[in-house]
């Protein structure tokens, strides 16, 4: 059961550091275009 929770939280963690980085791509290239 823990480890059932613990994967979870990491592959919602690890997501959440995927939007980040696509957030971050996206906002540099907005700058990089102005």
């Amino acid at each position: 059961m823990i480890l059932r929770k613990l994967l979870k939280f990491a592959g919602l963690y690890k997501r959440e550091i995927i939007y980040c980085q696509k957030f971050k791509n996206l906002m540099t290239s907005f700058l990089i275009v102005n």
